[in-house]
């Protein structure tokens, strides 16, 4: 008779069947799936306009009803108490080995938690950055941008990001047993924000893909645009701020005013692909850089890309596109900051340029046009990736953190 697979929580807060993207909710299902492969059955809890439970390839996503409000971490403070609910129920019908939040809908798991006492399953919570810290983020990247109406809209996000969900972080974070962290980056602000005696540990993981079938073959929609002028520079990205799309528009222009070959695409959506396009066009470019808007699979674009290029302004983390980047030999040039620090050895697995820099960030793009140059990086990074991303070093770091390992 086969032994069932032990029960986990993993406390997604949005959707993961709706945000198919990246971001938060494929961290999510990226870790889900690394529950699977280390033997654990997980339960994704959302909130949604209606109840339902759906059995997918990465556990089973249970839907709480929770109209009115945005689903978002900002509406946190209302949203945690139908997650914890839908999760109590649960536990009380099912043995549970580990409860893993999300960022700040850990704060859900934290009000379990309390509910349960001493006979709480093992609460573990994950971060990849601080929230008020990400939101002030975007709103300093602002700064070089002339939307004055979305500077307001920001800072009254930050401020009610301060008051109302930066709370329920903190509290999230101090009832947590163990807090993963996968950058020394993260461990450092969370320390900063919520104190030094803070349980963290270092977690190994990867982007979802590491768990999928190979990377399809097929070309992506827009690819006869390219033509073969040299080579092609790909960045995937929501466009806010702090992505520093501009500062990449502005390296392109530079590659093409110095006759330089080469397009780019960038693959994304976001509140500021409008200007972008506008910048490219008005930087004489525009037949040079490609709109791809939001797209479902990013993967066709990767296996088309000759270089990958990480330009943001501040991450916290690192950028699961630019892993992804990394496990097929693309090679990478990116901004000196933050996770990517961690993520790139300068030289060997890619290009470190300092941010906001869009004349150093143009030589590195440059540089790497180099056929051979691209290989020896391009060789280096799947060595590097397989090693710290991989799906059996993401696995077993999630079977002990679950407790479940040495």
């Amino acid at each position: 008779m086969k032994t069932p697979m032990p029960h986990v929580i993993l406390i997604s807060g949005r959707d993961p069947l709706e945000e198919i993207g990246g971001g938060h909710c494929a961290y999510v299902r990226a870790h889900a799936r690394a529950a699977l492969a280390a033997g654990f059955h997980p339960h994704l809890f959302c909130v949604s306009d209606r109840a339902r439970d759906v059995e997918t390839d990465f556990g089973t996503v249970h839907r709480m009803a929770d109209r009115g409000l945005a689903h978002r971490q900002t509406m946190i403070r209302f949203h945690a108490p139908t997650l914890a609910q839908g999760m109590g129920e649960f536990t009380r019908d099912h043995p549970v080995d580990a409860i893993h939040g999300f960022g700040v809908w850990s704060y859900a798991g934290a009000l379990l938690k309390a509910r349960l006492g001493p006979d709480s399953p093992r609460f573990i919570m994950s971060m990849y950055t601080v929230y008020a810290v990400e939101c002030q983020a975007q709103l300093d990247a602002l700064g070089h941008y002339p939307w004055g109406r979305e500077r307001l809209r920001q800072r009254i996000e930050v401020a009610w990001v301060q008051r109302m969900a930066a709370p329920c972080e903190h509290r999230a974070v101090l009832a947590a047993d163990v807090v993963g962290v996968n950058y020394d980056s993260v461990q450092a602000l969370i320390k900063q924000h919520h104190g030094s005696q803070v349980p963290i540990r270092k977690v190994h993981y990867g982007p979802e893909s590491v768990f999928l079938p190979p990377f399809p073959t097929r070309a992506p929609e827009g690819e006869a645009w390219l033509g073969r002028e040299g080579p092609l520079y790909l960045t995937i990205t929501l466009q806010r701020p702090k992505k520093g799309t501009d500062i990449l528009i502005e390296a392109m222009a530079r590659l093409a005013h110095r006759g330089q070959p080469g397009k780019l695409c960038i693959v994304g959506g976001g509140p500021m692909m409008g200007h972008h396009r506008k910048l490219a066009h008005a930087l004489g470019i525009g037949d040079r850089v490609l709109f791809t808007g939001f797209v479902e699979d990013v993967r066709p674009w990767l296996n088309l890309a000759d270089i990958y290029v990480q330009p943001s302004l501040r991450e916290e983390s690192g950028a699961l596109a630019m892993l992804e980047a990394m496990q097929l030999g693309k090679p990478v040039v990116c901004s000196a900051i933050d996770g990517l620090r961690e993520d790139i050895a300068d030289g060997i697995t890619g290009l470190l340029v300092p941010p906001m820099n869009s004349e150093a960030l143009a030589e590195a793009m440059i540089r790497m046009q180099d056929p051979d140059l691209r290989a020896t990086i391009g060789q280096e990074a799947i060595r590097s990736f397989d090693r710290r991303f991989g799906a059996k070093v993401f696995a077993r770091d999630i079977q002990t953190l679950y407790g479940q390992g040495s």
